[in-house]
């Protein structure tokens, strides 16, 4: 075949391909399912680390290996009817794929949720689900916005005193959220640079259960998001109260009753 001829038949060729491209407006379209959002708590106190999944479809939960007291980010779900377990984490296929919670939860599209995986696994307060509804105010750009949740048993009611410094510093006459056993509603702050909470038994003042200074936060700028706290108005936390650990169990070894903090509202992106 002579290089004239070749040049032809590659000239053909591609104006068959044209021509089949410009037909051609199938294809597959992939459409996004309606999404709730969920966040996962480790709140069994005398368990270790424990893994998530959903075990209705293929979908990431993303809790693996987990330890108590993590406070899990929000993720998107699919909603609707949603089979959810926890595993213990085990390399031995007999104990990780033993089931300590079980349960179908409905989640409705755009809204947010807590799961506390809760109670105990030998006795006791039986392991289960405790499912928050999450809706979150709007504070203003000089205000943000904290709740307590008692996320295990074997702590609480407690009240829980906000203050600027904690310490040996007096209480505040009167508590920030009361006698909460389950979930306080939120109460607005002022901005500040810092917010130390301090929770004793219900009705009383001494002595100081947990002593914790609420995350601060941070500013944003052009290449980065602001990150939720005290110091930047917007922000909404949450307060998850947990007790020690169970001794000797193999959850990690926390003596005494403690917070983590759970972000359930960012502030608003920097317009400039």
């Amino acid at each position: 075949m002579n290089v004239q001829r070749f040049g032809l038949l590659i000239a053909l060729a591609s104006l068959a391909g044209s021509t089949a491209c410009q037909r051609d407006t199938g294809g597959i379209t992939n459409t996004l399912a309606p999404l709730a959002y969920v966040r996962v708590v480790h709140a069994m106190p005398d368990l270790g680390k424990m893994t998530g999944r959903l075990v209705d479809s293929v979908e990431n939960l993303n809790v693996v290996d987990v330890d108590y007291r993590y406070v899990g980010p929000y993720q998107g779900v699919g909603a609707g009817n949603r089979h959810l377990r926890i595993f213990p984490s085990s390399e031995n296929i007999t104990i990780a794929s033993t089931i300590l919670i079980d349960s179908t939860i409905t989640f409705t599209a755009g809204s947010y949720y807590t799961l506390l995986a809760t109670g105990n696994t030998q006795g006791g307060a039986k392991a289960k689900f405790i499912v928050l509804n999450d809706t979150p105010p709007t504070p203003s750009s000089s205000q943000f916005a904290l709740r307590t949740v008692v996320a295990a048993p074997g702590v609480g009611p407690v009240d829980v005193f906000a203050s600027a410094t904690g310490g040996t510093a007096p209480l505040p006459a009167t508590a920030s959220m009361g006698n909460v056993s389950a979930t306080s509603a939120y109460v607005t702050f002022p901005t500040a640079a810092s917010l130390v909470l301090r929770a004793t038994a219900a009705g009383s003042t001494t002595p100081v259960m947990v002593e914790s200074t609420v995350l601060a936060g941070a500013a944003g700028t052009s290449v980065q998001d602001p990150i939720a706290g005290s110091t930047q108005g917007g922000s909404v936390l949450t307060a998850f109260l947990f007790p020690r650990s169970v001794a000797g169990s193999g959850a990690a070894n926390f003596t005494t009753p403690g917070i983590a903090y759970g972000i359930d509202r960012r502030p608003p992106r920097p317009t400039s």
